[in-house]
């Protein structure tokens, strides 16, 4: 009995030593309204335990959240304080996930984010 007790308290460390402590947390910023057949600026910005990170190699994959217009890939350019930018021609507004892989070359993580915007025709 009191193997299993020793062996429950040990995992119960390994897990709370593993928490989302030291966690890259992505945020998207996209603009809310955009002209349709031209790329829209995107800036993802990152921070671990509330401070930026810089340095990453970022891309991510755009898809509609409720529609079928395949997969937009694109890839981020480090803006230095936590912010990575890019650029992405998306076929019409409404609702979308990114789904943004980050990596240091030693550690690699992703998160799925939303946003919407919305297309408006040029004058």
């Amino acid at each position: 009995m009191k193997k299993i007790a020793g062996f429950v308290l040990l995992a119960g460390i390994l897990l709370t030593g593993c928490g989302s402590d030291n966690d890259w947390v992505a945020n998207v910023q996209a603009p809310a309204q955009y002209i349709g057949e031209q790329e829209l600026p995107i800036t993802i910005e990152i921070k671990e335990q509330g401070q930026p990170v810089t340095g990453l190699q970022v891309k991510a994959q755009f898809e509609m959240k409720k529609m079928d217009h395949g997969k937009v890939e694109a890839m981020f350019t480090d803006g230095g304080n936590g912010t990575y930018t890019g650029k992405v021609k998306l076929p019409m507004g409404g609702e979308w996930l990114v789904n943004v892989n980050m990596s240091n070359g030693k550690r690699t993580e992703e998160q799925t984010l939303q946003f919407k915007t919305e297309r408006v025709e040029a004058k």
